[in-house]
């Protein structure tokens, strides 16, 4: 209107890009309803930069950043949690049909351990997701295969510690006196629901054979 000076001509641009650059990110992840919510909050700090209320344009996008940023790590985290339940079910129907097909197979306790790995890096995704640093920047692929990655490696540090105890190495005591697969389930749980239990395993035998 002709009571805007240039000064205000200049904050408002100045505010107005600002606002461009917070609807120019990233929203691939969040649901149609989110999306909309998010340009709803900036169209009022549109609204707010026309009238040259510069306060309330600073606290629109203050706001919707803030919802931006918690909305797209509330659905990376789904997008983790379901490739993860996901690909436990397929492991459990596959595991269930070697089972029943395979009841004698000589290396069925391996195997129970091996799951129950995979088993264990699951239960941690779920125990550690709210503690995880996401973005929310990821595609939905990353997600799917960081939740691969993750319980690949539960079964591969389950494959490794039962390898260890098939040596003899470490708890052949308990192996000779116990249920094998007990042991093996156990292990292999604790080797994928801690990542740090396997290297601390392989560390301190390499130390103990370092020091013979």
């Amino acid at each position: 209107g002709d009571n805007v000076t240039e000064k205000d001509k200049t904050e408002r641009n100045k505010y107005i890009a600002k606002l461009d650059i917070v609807h120019a990110l990233s929203v691939q992840n969040l649901s149609h309803e989110e999306i909309i919510n998010f340009k709803k909050m900036l169209g009022v700090g549109y609204c707010a930069a026309l009238h040259c209320n510069w306060e309330e344009v600073d606290m629109a996008i203050e706001n919707a950043t803030k919802y931006r940023n918690d909305r797209n790590k509330e659905r990376s985290r789904f997008l983790l949690l379901k490739a993860a339940t996901i690909y436990l079910f397929l492991l459990i129907g596959t595991f269930l049909f070697f089972i029943h097909f395979l009841p004698t197979h000589p290396h069925l306790n391996v195997f129970w351990g091996i799951f129950m790995g995979t088993m264990g890096s699951y239960v941690s995704i779920w125990t550690r997701y709210g503690k995880m640093d996401i973005t929310g920047l990821g595609t939905p692929r990353i997600h799917y295969l960081e939740a691969f990655a993750r319980m690949l490696i539960g079964a591969i540090f389950a494959t490794v510690i039962i390898l260890v105890l098939k040596s003899g190495i470490v708890l052949n005591d308990i192996l000779l006196s116990t249920s094998q697969k007990l042991v093996y389930a156990l292990i292999g749980f604790c080797a994928g629901f801690s990542e740090k239990f396997v290297p601390s395993v392989m560390e301190h035998l390499i130390k103990e054979q370092t020091n013979k």
